[in-house]
């Protein structure tokens, strides 16, 4: 296996890792709304570094903005596809009472926040589409973008360690 697949896989590690910890809190209520999505943002730019660091490290030279937005791209965005994936066909099929107790539950905060009427069909008509299979790609796709400018921001961390110019 080459050390840029390695380096891929332990920041799509380190994404799903931090992904499936910020949920668990999450439910638990210990982080709050803002506090999840915080450590959401966390695991993005967490794969992003983990991949570009063990990139440059096991090369011995620097990586340099591009490859270091390539590689972030596809840790970040890899390992927000498998955790999509895993999540999608475990709890997809299961139960389809439980999507619509979300949607309900959605429905009367969007009630408690004074939305009412036609505001209130399209609310719930873009929510629906956010936890659907379409939701998935459009936050893999979100998770990837991030991603890549975190790895092009990781990338100004490394240093040549070879002592020649020789860069990623």
């Amino acid at each position: 296996m080459s050390d840029k697949l390695i380096s891929v896989l332990l920041g799509a590690g380190t994404t799903i890792l931090v992904l499936v910890a910020a949920r668990l809190l999450g439910a638990s209520g210990v982080l709050g709304m803002a506090g999840g999505g915080a450590f959401c943002c966390l695991a993005v730019v967490g794969g992003a570094i983990v991949a570009v660091l063990h990139a440059s490290r096991r090369s011995g030279a620097r990586v340099l903005a591009g490859p270091g937005a390539g590689l972030g791209t596809l840790a970040t965005g890899l390992g927000a596809a498998v955790l999509m994936g895993v999540t999608t066909l475990l709890a997809g099929p299961i139960d389809p009472a439980a999507r619509d107790a979300q949607m309900e539950m959605t429905r009367q905060q969007l009630i408690e926040q004074g939305i009412t009427g036609p505001q209130l069909d399209q609310a719930i008509q873009a929510a629906a589409v956010a936890q659907g299979p379409l939701g998935n790609v459009f936050l893999v796709i979100g998770v990837a973008i991030m991603g890549a400018i975190a790895g092009a921001i990781a990338a100004t961390m490394t240093r040549d360690r070879s002592g020649d110019a020789a860069a990623i």
